[in-house]
């Protein structure tokens, strides 16, 4: 008897969750669990792009200006982000939105974003960077 009532609930219930919107429940699909936790990469990505601006911002253009350590670089480019938090966010929106455009017209428009962008962050490293 008890097999017979969780046959007739699961199947009351396969019939509920078809009838509702897919797009309400997610995460009870067999692959919602995935999709459920993509919605929620938002913050993550957003750290993990601040993290990498952080640490090469500075960085890059230091090692190739200067004689010094991959420690050494990392450590001045994340002091340059923590004394300059909004210049430095704001250069991080600047460098994405112009990738962003810059790969609308079939990626063509990098050709002229990427050295554009390469000759202002050595401007700014100038400016942040003084030895």
């Amino acid at each position: 008897m008890m097999i017979n009532q969780k046959r007739e609930r699961h199947h009351a219930d396969r019939q509920n969750h078809h009838s509702k919107n897919k797009s309400d429940n997610v995460a009870n699909d067999q692959q919602g669990p995935a999709f459920a936790g993509a919605k929620n990469c938002r913050h993550e990505g957003f750290v993990f792009a601040v993290v990498v601006l952080s640490i090469s911002v500075v960085s890059f253009p230091l090692l190739i200006d200067h004689h010094v350590s991959l420690g050494t670089a990392v450590r001045t480019s994340v002091k340059a982000v923590m004394v300059n938090p909004v210049t430095m966010l704001a250069w991080g929106a600047i460098v994405g939105l112009s990738l962003f455009i810059g790969s609308l017209p079939f990626f063509v428009g990098l050709a002229v974003v990427f050295p554009v962008l390469g000759h202002a962050t050595w401007h700014l490293y100038r400016k942040v960077v003084e030895f």
